[in-house]
């Protein structure tokens, strides 16, 4: 956790012409992470999420499911206190994480798979237009988040004289000073996971329930070409409730629906389609050893198949994997 977050409730009812209540998440953004005050932060990462928040459209008209996804709306941002006020959606909302690891089966895994995959599509397409030049603007200021999670990541990919491991943080390296020289027309989330995706239930007045989603945490979004980072990450954390036994196989659906809905708005080439399978493999080597996701001998088993994703993807070697959880990557050569 890399800030303090809040709940406030606002009373309506001495308001003119208001009644009620209102709802607010307030985010303080001190100079280190809210969990470990021995790591420092840039406070500017409030800022970055506001930006975010004000110039990326609240939602992408051109989705095809039933699940509209959209974003918080940005209320306030304190540039002194470091306090960015949002709106809150809602005390029934759950992180996706949390409905894939608890009750997988009450989502309709296909739709939501489908829906987040062309919203980020979309976002990536939005980011190279005019449109979104204000933001790139801003964003390309955001160094501290920039890539974050990658930097991480690649730190924990043990052990480091692994030769494997060597060449796949040199090449992530290039890339870094690569883009570094290009344009970075981009807009990329930074840190699109199942934990920065709400799902948010709705009752409407004539009693029908409905679903929508919404997208958060935008203090890492950034301007790099990065968006095999975006789609990989995400990945790993939609499969994650499958091989750990939360969710049976509809993780694995979940991932062959967001790969297909994406690649069906933003055509990949080989090698981003290759980059994002190994940022998978690096994700699901790291990360379930850091966050719990089971005990010893299955965090084992998930690192190993990590690195095979990794080593696979490294060596291009697309006939082993047209037969695994992203055959949806795999080109038609």
């Amino acid at each position: 956790m890399t800030n303090y977050t809040y709940q406030a409730v606002v009373n309506l009812e001495k308001a003119e012409e208001s009644h009620g209540t209102a709802n607010f998440i307030i985010k303080y953004a001190p100079p280190y992470r809210a969990n470990r005050s021995s790591i420092p932060l840039d406070c500017k990462r409030g800022f970055f999420e506001y930006s975010a928040l004000l110039h990326v459209p609240t939602h992408f008209n051109s989705g095809t499911t039933s699940i509209p996804v959209q974003i918080p709306e940005a209320i306030h941002h304190d540039d002194q206190a470091h306090i960015l006020i949002i709106t809150d959606l809602g005390q029934n909302s759950r992180t996706l994480k949390q409905c894939l690891v608890e009750d997988a089966k009450s989502l309709d895994v296909q739709q939501v798979g489908k829906a987040l995959g062309e919203w980020l599509a979309e976002l990536h397409i939005w980011g190279r237009t005019e449109a979104a030049a204000p933001l790139r603007r801003v964003l390309s200021q955001n160094n501290d988040l920039t890539d974050g999670p990658i930097r991480y990541a690649c730190s924990r990919l043990l052990p480091e004289d692994d030769p494997l491991w060597k060449a796949v943080r040199a090449h992530i390296d290039d890339l870094r000073d690569l883009d570094k020289k290009g344009d970075s027309n981009f807009v990329v989330h930074g840190d699109f996971i199942t934990g920065n995706v709400m799902v948010v239930p709705k009752v409407s007045q004539n009693g029908v329930k409905t679903t929508k989603l919404a997208v958060i945490d935008w203090e890492a979004a950034n301007c790099r070409n990065f968006t095999w980072n975006d789609i990989g990450q995400m990945c790993a954390e939609m499969y994650f409730p499958t091989f750990f036994g939360h969710a049976g196989n509809l993780g694995t659906e979940m991932v062959s629906a967001f790969l297909k809905a994406y690649i069906s708005r933003r055509e990949l080439s080989e090698e981003e389609r290759r980059m994002v399978i190994i940022r998978f493999g690096v994700h699901i080597f790291v990360w379930p050893g850091v966050t719990g996701w089971g005990d010893k001998m299955s965090v084992a088993e998930c690192q190993k198949l990590g690195k095979e994703y990794v080593a696979r993807a490294w060596k291009y070697d697309w006939d082993w994997l047209k037969e695994s959880i992203v055959r949806n990557l795999v080109p038609i050569l």
